[in-house]
């Protein structure tokens, strides 16, 4: 009598169903391809003035943005300031304390219904020091 090689389907199937559905799941699973955000995302350096009250934003005094793009679409430059930032939904404050140093990802999108907003915060050792000055735009 003949021997012959069964070889099971799973044996098959599992490595074609990798290859098949690999691609697929690295895109989310979704088929949609991410659409790059739009408006710009600065990295900024800030002391905490104050937590967010009832319709407010958190209170930041913060270093220069020199690369900060106005409405014009032009480089226009942020110099510091102390001024109220809005947070997105699902941003923690956790363990944020007023005095705290803090490095915040501010998104701008200026055709957006909130055109300025945090949406990361990391804190920063509390030795950091802040450079407070006027912007140096670079066009």
């Amino acid at each position: 009598m003949k021997k012959t090689s069964a070889v099971s389907a799973s044996h098959v199937l599992g490595p074609l169903l990798l290859c098949v559905l690999l691609p697929w799941l690295a895109t989310g699973c979704s088929g949609r391809t991410t659409e790059p955000a739009k408006g710009h995302t600065y990295t900024v350096r800030a002391r905490v003035d104050q937590l967010p009250a009832q319709g407010s934003g958190l209170t930041l005094t913060h270093e220069p943005v020199d690369n900060w793009v106005g409405r014009s679409g032009k480089v226009e430059g942020m110099s510091s300031m102390s001024m109220p930032f809005p947070v997105a939904e699902g941003v923690s404050l956790e363990g944020i304390q007023p005095g705290d140093v803090i490095e915040i990802q501010l998104h701008v999108d200026w055709d957006a219904n909130l055109a300025v907003q945090i949406t990361g915060v990391r804190e920063l050792p509390p030795d950091t020091r802040l450079d407070f000055r006027d912007a140096k735009p670079q066009p």
